[in-house]
């Protein structure tokens, strides 16, 4: 898997929230630089995430309605973890906005389910929202998210950038567990 373990794998949880997380503090170029960004990584169930990232771009509102196909999906190819863990998931919906106007789009796996809709973002710069939830028919039955988040390792080897504006905030939403948020910079 893109994840550095296999399907069934104890460790496979842990290591697909890391190379979310990596991929947020160490974003493509064509995005924005290292540590530059501020994102969210909620934990929100055992197999349940949602990323939010104040991806700065300058995104004109798609015209609607579009067709559906992976061409047209709101999620790109910009974020590779993102696109990975989709495709593994059952369920997930993608959010973009910029300048007040907003798109959202439901997919199974990367399959749209949905044309895109409009909705009004809350939020008045420019973002993206990504909720999935694994399917364990991908993942595992087995495929739980780790208890302790403070244990992902969200830098790769090599970076030598220093800490910058940017972050990844880790939230954790499950039920019957002390919320703490961790902080990566």
């Amino acid at each position: 898997m893109f994840f550095g373990a296999d399907r069934g794998d104890q460790n496979l949880a842990a290591h697909l929230l890391s190379a979310i997380g990596k991929d947020l503090l160490h974003p493509p170029a064509s995005v924005a630089s290292a540590h530059a960004l501020q994102a969210r990584l909620e934990v929100t169930g055992d197999r349940g995430t949602t990323v939010t990232v104040n991806q700065p771009h300058a995104w004109e509102r798609p015209r609607l309605p579009v067709p559906r196909g992976w061409a047209t999906a709101l999620l790109g190819d910009e974020w590779w973890s993102l696109c990975a863990a989709a495709a593994l998931s059952a369920e997930v919906t993608v959010e973009r906005w910029c300048g007040g106007q907003g798109a959202r789009q439901r997919l199974a796996g990367l399959r749209p389910l949905a044309d895109i809709e409009e909705f009004r973002p809350s939020d008045c710069g420019s973002g993206l929202r990504v909720s999935a939830t694994l399917d364990p028919a991908h993942v595992g039955t087995d495929f739980l998210f780790p208890m302790d988040l403070a244990e992902l390792n969200l830098h790769d080897p090599d970076c030598s950038v220093s800490p910058g504006t940017g972050h990844v905030l880790i939230r954790d939403h499950r039920s019957g567990l002390a919320a703490g948020d961790v902080l990566h910079r």
